[in-house]
């Protein structure tokens, strides 16, 4: 029994471990043909391609004349690796609600880095879901966001809590075991 108790330790040592490392985006000189300007930060995590921790500030220009804070993602349309849409509100019907859709020249990455925007751009939301903009609306015409990787969040992987559970079954089976006999 202890060669199998052994076994399962360096099982359970070998299976290692899997980060988490979602990925903070952080825009940099992103300007609106306007005049205005939009600054803040995101989460992104390209393993799950969920965005979180959405807060963006946009600043009045000549078009859109109200700055507004954005710190949602929008059902408008489906977020990705190239792109995804910021809300002021997650409210049920967004008609007339500010959006803000970013729009990346390469795909974002666990890996971080610095990557250009594409022509983006903030409106208000033309319905409910927010899947159109409504005027006025702006554009980018400079921008990038750049990301640097969270700390990692260690997590045991499925193989390293099995044979740990394992492990510490046994080591419970062999101590009544003793009291026992």
């Amino acid at each position: 029994m202890r060669k199998a108790a052994l076994v399962l330790l360096a099982l359970g040592l070998l299976a290692g471990s899997a980060d988490a490392v979602p990925v903070v985006w952080t825009l940099t000189g992103v300007t609106f043909t306007d005049g205005g300007t939009a600054s803040g930060s995101f989460v992104y995590d390209a393993s799950t391609n969920t965005y979180s921790s959405v807060n963006i500030t946009t600043t009045p220009g000549s078009v859109i004349t109200t700055g507004a804070l954005l710190q949602y993602v929008s059902p408008g349309f489906p977020p990705s690796s190239t792109g995804f849409l910021s809300g002021a509100s997650n409210a049920p019907n967004l008609t007339g609600t500010r959006a803000f859709a970013l729009f990346f020249a390469s795909a974002l990455t666990n890996a971080g880095g610095v990557v250009n925007l594409s022509t983006s751009q903030e409106a208000s939301c033309s319905n409910a879901t927010c899947v159109a903009p409504a005027a006025p609306s702006r554009s980018t015409n400079a921008g990038a966001v750049n990301g640097s990787a969270t700390a990692a969040v260690p997590a045991m992987s499925p193989w390293a809590l099995a044979a740990t559970a394992l492990l510490l079954a046994a080591a419970a089976f062999l101590a009544l075991r003793r009291n026992v006999v």
